[in-house]
């Protein structure tokens, strides 16, 4: 861009040097209309190379302007781009369809988790240039989660990525830690004891909030109930989870 720019400055020097030249020793045979003529001709030329000049540094500073930062809410072309290419990478799953709500913010969150970039589920300017670049990570392969087998050989099945949906039936939190009982199964059935650490910019789950989740399994967890008998049920690590 420099050098195109230097380029046309130089044509413009060239050119009002080479007319100096040719007035100067061509004056004496040209008439008054003749000298008006090229002076017009030579104007308009150089007005010409500095409307292109322009052009080329507005160009040059649209190219080099930060993205605008996509976060939920936002709609258009871009939002699309970039729904296009977390579904190319595995992120996102459904249609492009132009607009950033929750399950495109989740897959955003999924990718920077990956791409080793702060958490936020917008897409600022470092997300987009990780998330369009040829080495951008592609995402983790999450397995439905199977209750029965994770309740059965939960030794074998600690380690596996799960992904599932249910209710929240309980939330209990701390200054670090979220805790979630969700129901993959009905209202009480087929329990998941999850543990979420708590994001800085944390926005709160509430008791029957459907949600999705993507996490590891560790295994079973085993608490003591009301009633002073203890529950053994599945347990994972919360990576992501979003709003159904």
């Amino acid at each position: 861009m420099k050098r195109l720019c230097a380029l046309l400055m130089t044509a413009v020097l060239l050119f009002c040097c080479a007319a100096q030249a040719e007035e100067e020793s061509d004056y004496a045979a040209l008439t008054a209309d003749e000298l008006i003529e090229i002076i017009e001709q030579r104007d308009a030329t150089i007005a010409d190379l500095e409307a292109q000049l322009a052009a080329l540094e507005s160009d040059n500073e649209s190219a080099n302007a930060a993205p605008a930062v996509l976060e939920v809410g936002s709609e258009g072309d871009d939002v699309q781009a970039l729904q296009e290419r977390l579904k190319e990478l595995g992120y996102l799953d459904g249609s492009a369809d132009g607009i950033y709500g929750n399950a495109t913010a989740g897959a955003v969150s999924a990718f920077q988790i990956e791409a080793g970039i702060a958490e936020t589920g917008a897409a600022d300017e470092a997300t987009q240039a990780a998330l369009f670049a040829d080495d951008a990570p592609r995402a983790q392969i999450y397995f439905d989660l199977d209750y029965t087998q994770a309740s059965r050989d939960p030794d074998a099945y600690a380690g596996t990525l799960i992904k599932f949906d249910g209710t929240i039936v309980q939330v209990m939190e701390s200054d670090t830690l979220i805790v979630f009982r969700v129901a993959t199964d009905g209202r009480y059935d087929d329990i998941v004891y999850c543990i979420y650490d708590r994001p800085e910019d944390y926005t709160r789950f509430l008791e029957d909030d459907r949600v999705n989740i993507w996490g590891i399994s560790f295994g079973v967890y085993t608490y003591t109930a009301v009633m002073g008998n203890e529950i053994t049920i599945p347990s994972c690590y919360v990576e992501r989870i979003e709003l159904r």
